[in-house]
């Protein structure tokens, strides 16, 4: 089997070297060997080093020419808050994985890292709540931190603006693994109105049989910020059947709290 190989021209040669940054001294001190070769496969010695070279510099050769026609990607951002801006445009526009990368920053603490810079994250979290909301149960999962997770909380309240916003918190109320990011989910939907609210109180009364008792605690201050009357028989049958002490006395409250309402 023959084949030719002929030498790119010069001009190729200097278009991609100029493209290809740090590959550009490899292909300078290739050049020189890519000849025009006619190569026979299963040849002899000789002729098995020269397809050998051949090949190895015309892989090479490949690979820079495919960086070179390649359109130049914007520099990366320096820092945090830089990136978070870059973030905030990127899930406007939909992008699927924006949403975790800002989600990650609302554990962040770092040098220069202000209070505002966080409200950014919350608000850009926020302002895309049902699109964000698998990646905030997952962060506040990974980082149950007090700031974490009431930063969690204020970004969800945006789900909780809207009857689908409400459904979604609802079912991650009722199934996500982890009891710290449910109870981020009880507290949000506290800030469910409107049409979202009967939706919102159903949920919440459901979680008053939470096997975690942090999230019976934080569904029944829900059912108080909902303002549902409704919702007093709901706490009062949880008030009799809770063992925990300390969630007991909450319901009590939560209920006193209800009745003066």
């Amino acid at each position: 089997m023959n084949f030719t190989a002929a030498r790119p021209s010069s001009a190729h040669y200097q278009r991609a070297t100029a493209r290809a940054g740090a590959g550009a001294p490899l292909l300078a001190m290739l050049q020189p060997r890519v000849t025009t070769y006619t190569v026979v496969v299963g040849g002899g010695p000789h002729l098995a080093m020269q397809e050998s070279s051949f090949r190895v510099a015309m892989c090479i050769h490949q690979e820079l020419v495919t960086r070179a026609s390649q359109p130049t990607s914007a520099p990366t951002p320096r820092s945090p808050r830089e990136q978070v801006r870059a973030l905030r445009d990127q899930l406007s526009h939909g992008d699927p994985s924006a949403a975790a990368k800002l989600a990650g920053y609302l554990a962040w603490r770092g040098e220069g890292w202000t209070s505002d810079d966080r409200l950014a994250v919350v608000a850009a979290l926020r302002a895309h709540a049902l699109r964000a909301l698998p990646s905030v149960l997952d962060a506040v999962a990974a980082c149950a931190r007090a700031d974490v997770v009431d930063a969690a909380v204020n970004a969800l309240r945006g789900a909780a603006e809207s009857v689908s916003g409400t459904n979604a918190l609802a079912t991650a109320l009722q199934g996500h693994d982890s009891p710290d990011a449910r109870m981020a989910v009880a507290r949000a939907l506290g800030a469910a109105r409107g049409l979202a609210r009967d939706d919102a109180c159903h949920a919440l009364v459901g979680a008053l049989r939470d096997p975690d008792a942090d999230v019976r605690e934080s569904a029944a201050w829900a059912l108080v910020n909902l303002g549902v009357p409704a919702a007093k028989d709901a706490l009062g049958a949880a008030r009799d059947r809770e063992r925990n002490e300390a969630v007991r006395a909450s319901l009590d409250e939560a209920i006193d709290a209800l009745s003066d309402g």
